[in-house]
């Protein structure tokens, strides 16, 4: 796995410098499309010099499904983030649940797991399907869990320039297909704006509310290629307008 140097102190240098993960929700009256980079950077413990540690990168899939499909999620931060999901993916079940049992059913599930430790938020989307409801989970070690409800769209990791896209192209009337260009689009400025921390790859899942689910997986190259297009129909609608 290629290494790559970040100064010390190291945990508070990782998810500022390097956002650790960038992940798009957005919710509708046709479905959830859900998006995620793939990278995955780990620091070790020794250091390279005085000032430096080793960062090692992976890629793999962050977006998880319990076995039933009835519960998918995914995740941003530290180490403990991962731990936090895997948990809520293989133990949690919505079935038969109010909103806040379901809320406080995550909470009992995940209380013995270790979030990441001082300094790093981890951020957990999840989706219960059952229902078509959404949460943004945010756990700090020195705090308990806090809940926010994912009502049209939702980011979370690194604070890209990328998330104003979401913001404001996003709408009700959005079709599913429309929907997964956004988040796709979303990631891709999200990898333009930082590289080193956002990429290997993409993945976008959508999910009809009449029960359909699609997966596709994107190349670093399809999101450069995306962001160029959109920057050139951009600029080219600016010049129009000033004309």
């Amino acid at each position: 796995m290629p290494q790559v140097a970040l100064p010390v102190p190291i945990r508070n240098a990782v998810q500022e410098e390097f956002g650790m993960t960038f992940q798009v929700a957005l919710i509708n009256k046709n479905g959830v499309v859900l998006g995620s980079d793939r990278v995955h950077l780990y620091v070790g413990l020794e250091k390279l010099n005085k000032f430096q540690r080793a960062v090692q990168r992976h890629t793999d899939s962050k977006i998880l499904f319990s076995d039933d499909k009835q519960v998918i999620c995914c995740y941003a931060g530290g180490a403990g983030a991962q731990r936090i999901a895997r948990e809520i993916r293989r133990r949690c079940n919505p079935r038969g649940l109010s909103r806040d049992a379901w809320q406080d059913h995550i909470q009992h599930v995940t209380d013995g797991v270790t979030a990441s430790g001082p300094g790093i938020q981890d951020e957990i989307i999840i989706f219960r399907l059952d229902e078509f409801s959404g949460h943004l989970m945010a756990i700090e070690s020195t705090y308990g869990p806090t809940f926010t409800s994912i009502d049209t769209f939702c980011f979370a990791g690194d604070y890209s320039d990328a998330r104003f896209l979401g913001h404001q192209l996003m709408r009700e009337d959005m079709s599913l297909c429309e929907m997964e260009n956004l988040v796709f689009l979303c990631l891709a400025y999200a990898y333009k704006n930082n590289p080193t921390g956002v990429g290997g790859g993409f993945d976008v899942v959508a999910v009809s509310r009449q029960g359909g689910m699609k997966e596709r997986l994107y190349t670093e190259e399809e999101a450069i290629a995306i962001t160029h297009g959109f920057d050139k129909r951009m600029l080219s609608a600016l010049k129009s307008l000033i004309g």
